[in-house]
């Protein structure tokens, strides 16, 4: 889940040229967090901390990095774990990896762009210049950045949809699809790790499947794949 370049530089021995990559310190920093807040969560489940300690940080860095592994049936964790676990399906890995999710370096982006546009708002007059990876982002790159979620938000209120129209309930419908569109692999309620997707309708399965492409392969790619101007002949 961490970018191939990062890989590439700690080879070659450029520690401080990874060090300094702002998005490995966000991808870093959410691992970080999650894993404190369902320490602290899940602290009643547990006699044993080195165990929990052990499922907690294996079930996270698993779903973040869309590995799809468990240790443990996180459905018996408390809501508050299970919203966590949801949100890290939608995070992903970093730029530049086999990840699926949005992308750190996408919802990074899209935060600041956020936070400048109500700084912006409350002073007209103050310029907020925004930056990621010690580099000015454009216009043009927050615009590409807004559209991807737009039209990631779209396919996924698409595939919500179908998917619950014979779900039990909306926790298993919404889990199901951010854990199959984002590659995560098992998802919550019957969807989780003691459960499988087997008692899906065949709509449900192939609506799933073409999701599990799209957010394997990114979607612009694919958009751009079935564009009647891809193949045109010139």
């Amino acid at each position: 889940a961490v970018n191939f370049s990062l890989y590439y530089a700690l080879f070659n021995r450029k520690i401080k040229e990874v060090l300094r990559s702002e998005e490995l310190r966000w991808y870093l920093g959410i691992i970080a967090l999650a894993v404190a807040v369902l320490l602290i969560n899940t602290r009643g489940l547990y006699s044993d901390f080195f165990i929990q300690l052990r499922d907690v940080f294996f079930t996270v860095t698993s779903i973040i990095s869309t590995t799809g592994y468990t240790v443990t049936d996180f459905n018996t964790w408390p809501l508050l774990s299970h919203i966590i676990l949801l949100c890290l399906m939608f995070v992903g890995g970093m730029a530049g990896s086999t990840a699926g999710g949005i992308k750190v370096s996408r919802i990074v982006i899209y935060v600041k762009s956020a936070i400048a546009e109500v700084r912006s708002s409350l002073n007209p007059n103050r310029r907020v210049a925004l930056s990621f990876e010690s580099k000015t982002v454009s216009r043009q790159l927050k615009s590409q950045v807004s559209n991807y979620l737009s039209i990631y938000i779209l396919i996924f209120v698409v595939l919500l949809l179908i998917v619950s129209l014979n779900t039990p309930n909306f926790e298993a419908a919404f889990s199901a699809v951010a854990a199959t569109f984002n590659n995560v692999g098992p998802a919550l309620d019957v969807f989780g790790p003691s459960g499988n997707f087997g008692i899906m309708s065949v709509l449900s399965k192939v609506a799933l499947s073409i999701g599990m492409i799209m957010g394997r392969l990114e979607i612009i790619p694919i958009l751009i794949l079935f564009s009647p101007k891809t193949w045109r002949r010139t």
